[in-house]
Order: structure tokens, then sequence, then C-alpha cells
């Protein structure tokens, strides 16, 4: 059986395209694979996700698009034998920037690794799952293989790599999907375009972001829920600031914190997607959920952190 966890970007989106890091952070969701024998010659895949509302049959587009990244994996492990079954099971929201195929394309390896006794460490899982990866978005960072692989707490930089943090127990927090899609290579060219108009103000912004992750780092390793949530916040003002987030995430950060919750932000490109909330408990996690409701297109109650 392979796992592979999804995720959301705690701190630097954007800014971390100028050379400043980020921290990203695994979710409780999570994409499962089983691979069974098949006596006929070929592949045959099932693929059932939590949020979909049929099961994907053999001859669905997304079926055959899953047996091509299957065979791409299978060519870079040099397998050749293709008489299995592939079983999938997600509860990750497709296409929301959670991860989803990162946690798709790890679960396979490792479905894979299993199956044919392959000695795959975690560093070769990453390593192949961002083969896939390639496939599903051309040119990624590598990050969401690497946080969908190890779990857990992971900071980042440009051109210096990926290490692990520490995270004394996983946290709680609300997800919510907006209707409203942003083209991440436009709301990278809108943050350039600020940077060229304001670049005193973006520079001092790519001095406190480099601070604020560093202070977030040692909160979270404290498990200083309160700063850790003002941190969020302040990040959340960087990015209205710059111009990516939207009324409607903005309404939606607020709404979050006046139920209770400690901080609020966009996870990702901005200009709609995803927005989350970290919580002290359940029980605000439930209160900011049905607040949330409301506003949002779908919302998700979930742990970070879990590995």
């Amino acid at each position: 059986m392979g796992i592979g966890y999804g995720k959301i970007i705690l701190f630097g989106e954007h800014f971390v395209v100028y050379g400043k890091p980020a921290i990203a952070a695994s979710l409780e969701n999570k994409t499962i694979a089983k691979i069974k024998p098949y006596k006929k010659p070929g592949i045959l895949c099932n693929y059932k996700n939590r949020w979909k509302n049929k099961k994907l049959l053999e001859d669905d587009p997304e079926t055959k698009w899953l047996k091509t990244i299957v065979i791409r994996l299978l060519d870079s492990l040099k397998i050749t034998k293709t008489n299995f079954e592939l079983y999938i099971e997600s509860d990750l929201p497709v296409g929301i920037g959670l991860g989803s195929s990162a946690a798709l394309s790890v679960a396979i390896v490792r479905a894979i690794g299993e199956y044919f006794k392959l000695e795959l460490n975690e560093n070769k899982v990453s390593e192949k799952a961002f083969k896939a990866e390639q496939i599903f978005h051309g040119n990624p960072s590598g990050i969401d293989n690497t946080i969908a692989t190890f779990g857990g707490l992971i900071w980042f930089r440009k051109n210096f790599g990926i290490r692990k943090l520490t995270l004394r127990k996983p946290l709680y927090v609300v997800i919510v999907d907006t209707p409203r899609r942003g083209s991440t290579k436009d709301l990278v060219e809108k943050v350039a375009k600020f940077k060229e108009s304001n670049e005193e103000l973006f520079n001092a912004y790519l001095d406190e972001i480099y601070a604020l992750t560093r202070e977030a780092e040692i909160a979270l390793s404290r498990a200083d829920l309160t700063k850790v949530g003002e941190l969020l916040n302040r990040n959340q003002d960087m990015l209205k600031d710059i111009g990516v987030s939207n009324q409607q995430l903005n309404k939606l950060c607020k709404l979050a914190l006046d139920n209770g919750a400690l901080g609020a932000k966009l996870t990702g490109a901005g200009g709609g997607g995803c927005m989350f909330a970290l919580v002290e408990s359940p029980k605000i996690q439930k209160k900011v959920a049905q607040a949330l409701k409301k506003e949002g297109r779908q919302v998700i109650l979930t742990k970070i952190g879990v590995q």
C-alpha cells in the first residue's frame, strides 16, 4: 500500500519566487494506492475520490490519463511487467491547490515499490514522484512531491533546497475552497508589476517575510499557536497589499477570525482558490467551519503536519 499526503503553504508564497523562504505543511487528507495481480495483460485502474460523485470507469479520460502516469513511472523504474490492477482512494479535492497530483504520484510510486519488491527510500520515492509531477505541471518546484512523501512541515528556499521542521503535534485547520480560480502565471506576473512600481515597499516585504518565516519556524517548534496565528495574519496582509488576495478571500479570513480562529490566510497563488484558518481545538474548528460554510464552496476540517 502506498500513501501520499496533501499540503497547504503556510507562509511565503509569491515571495519565494524572489529567493525568500516559505513553509509548507502536510494535510491529514491523503491518497492511498494498492496493487493486486491481474490475470490479463495490461493495467486495470480503479479510482475513487470522496469529492467526486462517481467512480471512474475504464474508458473515462481521467482513467486513461492515470494510466499514462503509471506507465511513465514504471518506465522510470525499469519495470516492464504490466499485468496488475491498481486501486486508488483519495479524500483530497482535485485541482484546488492542495497537492492532489503529488499525493497521487507518491502513493502510486510507493504501491509499485511494494508490489515489485523494490528498495525505494523516501528520497527515491520523492524523486520518482517528481517525474510524474512534470507530466502534470511541466516545471514544478518539487515542494509538493516532497511534502507528499515526507509529511510534517518543510522549509524551502530557492537554490537552498528543502529541510524538515519540528512540530510537536498536528494542528487543526479549516480549509475553504472559493468558486473563483486564479491563474498562477497571471498572478506571478501581477506581483512582478507591483514590484516594479513599488520597489522600495516590495523590498521591505522581502526582508520582512524572511524574518517572519524564521519567527514562524520557532513558534511552530514551540507549539505557540497564538504567535503562529499572528504571523499568518501578517502574511495575509502582505499578500493583500501586493494584490493577490481578493474581496472574497479577505471576507472569509475576517469571518474565520471573528469566529475564533487564531489566524487565517490564502494558500497558494491566490486570486481565488483556497484559504485556511488555524484553530486551537476541534470545538473551535467546528464553529469556524459552520460560519464559513455559508460563504465558501467546499469546507474541509482537517489537521496539518501529519506524517
